[in-house]
């Protein structure tokens, strides 16, 4: 073998039977400063170790030497007999025979050249067809690597078992990636069948916003062009009275015009005594009730607040218009005080002495609308300016109003209060929807066939929060001014 520029000699004595391996190390000179199997000439060299193998195969010796010093080599492997008492002389496999007694017999030769470069971590190893596999550094190794230093303590496997562990895994991969395979097939059907189904509900909420909003954009294009002829109609007939002034002005003034020419003409020298008499004895007398027209317009019907008379006029357009809640007495909590034509609820500060009703909040400061929905779409809005704290939204009505009540929806209630900040009463939880609320107003819109309570920002129309739910009972608006904040209130927003 070659080692960085050293050579050793490998001599196995083979006989095709058992035999046991007996190994020494020992330091000599590279083999071109001729280390020899009988001894070492010459000064050693410390970093070319030596490893004598002497194996015995039925009473037959051979030995082995190696040097290595963990570079590149060159292997050359030589097969004979000889006893380990004699001097080995070599011969050739074509010669007739050996040249003493327990000669060598050099039957093959195989080279190998191992090649390590670490910096580009490139390893190309065929030193014998024995092949092991390295777990420690993931790659193949032949069986005298196995016994280098590099690889001395690492864990290694043949490579047949180590290619049957493969297929095994492998196989295993296939299983799954055949199970997967189908998954990925329902996964694409279920998206494919998702991107169809928001292409319809786009559709459809296209239509319908289109319908919602073309019935208002008709109604206001029809509102002003009966405004625009109504507009036109008033100016015709101002303008026609006024032109048939201006032509009985005009008929006068000509009349004046030949008034004067006429006396113009009989002042002149040559003017004669007959025409003058005539003219003065029948003097021009121009109507003395010529004037101006006094035909003024009325544009009052146009100078109006158009906004609001057309707001007032969609009213009987909208499908969903803000409705003039008021509030039912028989189930407010007896610490409330309801007031302004029972649009309007606080914190009393007696408790009044209300008859106990089955429907009558007891230790919630709760109260309820007398308005009850089982189907279509509803919209108010309350009035929550300076409120610190507040409860809105529906309640079923047959909900629970004794005691402590579970503002959830499994309890019937669906709801957003406001605290330190505004929350969505859910079923196991309070989940934060605003660190704020600063908006006067808050709407709230209940779709009943759709299992829909929204609510919003009254002022910018922004939704806040949405719950779904499934109503199988009437529900009804219910508020609540929040306990010790005395001097603030709720109130249910009238337009109309």
């Amino acid at each position: 073998m070659q080692y960085g520029g050293r050579y050793g000699t490998t001599i196995r004595h083979d006989d095709g039977r058992d035999g046991t391996t007996i190994r020494y190390d020992d330091t000599v000179l590279p083999h071109r400063q001729q280390a020899h199997l009988r001894g070492v000439q010459g000064v050693p060299d410390p970093q070319v170790r030596v490893r004598y193998d002497t194996m015995q195969y039925g009473g037959r010796y051979g030995t082995t030497i190696r040097h290595d010093d963990g570079r590149y080599g060159t292997t050359i492997r030589r097969y004979g007999t000889a006893t380990p008492t004699t001097s080995p002389s070599a011969w050739c496999a074509g010669s007739p025979g050996p040249t003493g007694e327990g000669a060598i017999r050099y039957d093959a030769v195989r080279r190998t050249i191992r090649y390590h470069d670490t910096t580009r971590r490139r390893t190309i190893r065929y030193h014998d067809t024995t092949i092991r596999y390295c777990h420690t550094d993931n790659k193949p190794i032949c069986v005298v690597c196995r016994e280098s230093r590099t690889h001395r303590h690492h864990d290694v496997a043949p490579l047949p078992e180590v290619i049957e562990d493969m297929k095994s895994e492998l196989r295993m991969r296939l299983i799954k990636l055949n199970w997967q395979k189908p998954m990925c097939s329902r996964v694409k059907a279920m998206d494919e069948q998702a991107k169809s189904d928001a292409k319809l509900k786009k559709q459809a909420l296209k239509e319908k916003i289109e319908e919602d909003v073309g019935a208002l954009v008709q109604f206001l294009l029809d509102e002003k062009d009966a405004l625009l002829e109504s507009l036109e109609a008033e100016e015709v007939a101002t303008v026609t009275v006024i032109d048939e002034n201006l032509k009985w002005v005009a008929s006068e003034e000509a009349a004046v015009d030949k008034a004067i020419a006429e006396i113009q003409t009989q002042l002149s020298d040559s003017a004669r005594f007959e025409s003058i008499s005539k003219i003065y004895a029948s003097p021009f007398q121009m109507s003395s009730s010529i004037q101006a027209t006094s035909c003024t317009p009325d544009w009052s019907e146009f100078t109006g607040p158009f906004q609001l008379i057309m707001w007032k006029k969609m009213m009987h357009v909208l499908h969903t218009m803000p409705q003039n809640l008021t509030l039912d007495l028989d189930t407010a909590h007896p610490s409330l005080a309801i007031s302004d034509f029972d649009t309007k609820v606080e914190e009393g500060r007696t408790r009044s002495q209300e008859p106990d009703m089955p429907q009558r909040f007891t230790r919630f400061f709760g109260v309820l609308a007398t308005a009850q929905y089982s189907s279509g779409q509803h919209y108010w809005e309350v009035d929550v300016r300076d409120k610190g704290v507040w409860y809105l939204g529906v309640t079923t009505e047959y909900s629970n109003r004794k005691g402590f009540v579970n503002l959830s929806p499994s309890a019937g209630y669906w709801s957003l209060c406001l605290q330190d900040r505004l929350y969505a009463n859910e079923e196991d939880a309070r989940i934060p929807v605003a660190d704020y609320w600063n908006s006067p107003r808050v709407g709230v819109f209940l779709d009943y066939g759709r299992g829909r309570v929204s609510f919003y920002d009254a002022v910018t129309m922004k939704r806040v929060y949405t719950f779904t739910a499934y109503f199988d009972e009437p529900v009804s608006p219910f508020f609540s001014p929040g306990k010790n904040d005395p001097g603030s209130r709720l109130q249910i927003c009238h337009y109309y």
